[in-house]
């Protein structure tokens, strides 16, 4: 496909999206994503759009600055890219932006001396909410000057943000997303047919600082551990037998649906398994169905941080999940996860990374689709609970 017909298609797709008002949202990704392609295909300009060597100054740097106003499955993904950072520049001063989660997640894994805190990622956040923060993660990132910037997001469209980090040299992934007002000083091409973590990290990679690993981890404490631990002691939970579930996603097209889980725990308890529902502030929408459509003993874990879940995580034999950032938590801490993919991503591209985890997910036409709405949801309605039951216990053999 040349520009041409390039413009020729998003002409149509337009037209289209103004007869389905509901579209326009998966359509303008069609065609970002299009357009990315094409531009790595027929390169506008070489000097933007080809991978930048070894940076000859990067390691003479005293402060970095790391922009990562994403969620905290991506966040947890981008846990290998922060670790080559500190593990090539042990001596630089890292500040990391970021939601919340950020720091709750990392403040004791020792890669981050500084975290600029703001809650923009929070895509409910008020209009009026989101303005006043809006200008208060400006004036914060206006306060210092930095050696390096970077931005650990994979679609460049946070860049936007560059504008008021005082940095001479920035790095980032070069794609459709990055507005044109937004000058990188060397910019990547991330792989195409790679896991999220291996792109992210790529974008360091690309400047020399080689990763430790590619999976992302997170390093619990003994503390963690214990008191984990000493709550399943308490609850006289076995571990061996203990099967943690988490309902909920971060998007209708992606949530398999809670009666499907309710399900799936009651084919598992009547096999002697426990199941565990981490329902994290939902106790108070969740517990009434779970006790209406539960024929066993339910068990929930609720209003904990994340890392008390992710230490409570890693006790159990399994985790089973939607698509969403606990899946990355129960994988980061090395429970093998069994993750249930609609088609608005796919699983080689977003799943629990590592070995000893499996995905679910229905081959359909449309997958990859995107889509924050869906009026048929075939990709997830197509999945039984009895194929995620059998999934499971097929995991629990090959662990003993």
């Amino acid at each position: 496909m040349n520009h041409l017909e390039f413009y020729l298609f998003i002409t149509l797709l337009l037209t289209i999206s103004l007869l389905f008002e509901r579209e326009k949202r998966w359509l303008w990704r069609q065609i970002l994503d299009l357009k990315m392609t094409l531009n790595q295909t027929y390169p506008l300009n070489k000097q933007e759009t080809l991978l930048t060597p070894h940076f000859e100054n990067l390691h003479t740097a005293k402060t970095i600055f790391v922009l990562k106003l994403d969620h905290i499955g991506d966040m947890i993904l981008t846990i290998p890219a922060l670790q080559a950072l500190r593990k090539n520049l042990p001596n630089a001063h890292i500040t990391l932006a970021c939601g919340p989660w950020g720091k709750e997640l990392l403040e004791q894994e020792k890669l981050i001396d500084t975290f600029i805190i703001t809650s923009i990622p929070n895509k409910s956040l008020p209009t009026k909410e989101k303005k006043i923060e809006t200008n208060r993660l400006k004036k914060r990132l206006q306060e210092n000057s930095y050696d390096i910037a970077f931005d650990l997001r994979h679609y460049g469209d946070t860049q936007h943000w560059f504008k008021w980090v005082n940095a001479p040299v920035k790095i980032g992934t070069k794609s459709a997303h990055t507005p044109s007002n937004i000058k990188l000083t060397f910019s990547t091409i991330p792989p195409h047919e790679k896991h999220m973590t291996e792109k992210i990290t790529h974008i360091v990679e690309c400047m020399g600082l080689s990763p430790k690993s590619y999976a992302p981890s997170l390093t619990l404490s003994e503390q963690e551990k214990t008191q984990a631990h000493l709550f399943f002691n308490q609850k006289n939970w076995d571990p061996t037998k203990c099967i943690g579930l988490h309902p909920y996603a971060n998007a209708t097209t992606r949530d398999w649906g809670i009666n499907n889980f309710i399900e799936t725990a009651n084919h598992l308890e009547t096999l002697g398994y426990t199941c565990l529902f981490f329902i994290g502030n939902r106790a108070d929408e969740v517990t009434p169905k779970l006790k209406k459509n539960s024929t066993s003993k339910i068990h929930t874990i609720s209003n904990t941080t994340l890392r008390e879940s992710a230490a409570l995580i890693q006790c159990c034999s399994l985790f089973i999940s939607n698509n969403s950032g606990p899946m990355h938590l129960a994988a980061s801490v090395q429970c093998p996860t069994l993750a249930i993919f609609s088609g608005t991503e796919i699983s080689s591209e977003w799943g629990p990374y590592g070995p000893n985890h499996h995905t679910i997910a229905v081959d359909l036409p449309c997958i990859r689709c995107h889509k924050g709405h869906c009026w048929h949801k075939t990709c997830l309605i197509s999945i039984a609970p009895i194929t995620i039951t059998n999934q499971a216990l097929k995991m629990l053999s090959n662990l003993t």
